[in-house]
């Protein structure tokens, strides 16, 4: 099966990236063969890292290994407060906005995306800390930079 790790957003961040995405020209019907297909809502995300296809009896690993990432990342207790690997001084949870768009890949391969902006560093030190543990668990993932961005 074809894992990734990612970031849901809130239901009223949700709610106002689609609504945003809607009233631009790329979510407006077209003829056949000419329209986009946006993603559903329900599946929007940011992807923190893509594993690729691992084995169904690799799951459980990959699952204990990102459970571990987010253990060290978060406090117990549900805080919006942030404490790396090592650290021990507290953070506030990363603000990050929606900045600038572009697109991967071309024609039937188009993927349109919206960048994040804000408190990327913190999202970085986070995908780090899943890698670490990915591979530690000898699981494979896409190394490549951290790209923060929502596909549309």
């Amino acid at each position: 099966m074809r894992l990734f790790v990612a970031a849901y957003p809130p239901p009223a961040i949700l709610a106002d990236f689609v609504t945003c995405v809607s009233s631009l020209a790329v979510g407006a019907s077209r003829e056949p063969g000419r329209s986009v297909r946006l993603v559903p809502p329900e599946r929007i995300h940011l992807t923190l890292n893509f594993l690729g296809d691992v084995s169904d009896e690799r799951e459980p690993a990959a699952e204990a290994a990102v459970a571990a990432a987010v253990r060290q990342w978060s406090r117990s207790g549900g805080s919006n407060d942030r404490v790396g690997r090592g650290r021990g001084e507290p953070r506030q949870a990363p603000r990050l906005r929606i900045g600038g768009a572009g697109r991967f890949g071309r024609g039937r391969f188009t993927t349109l995306w919206a960048g994040i902006r804000g408190d990327t560093a913190q999202l970085g030190d986070l995908v780090t800390e899943v890698r670490r543990e990915l591979r530690g668990a000898k699981l494979p993932f896409d190394a490549k930079p951290f790209r923060p961005h929502v596909t549309i």
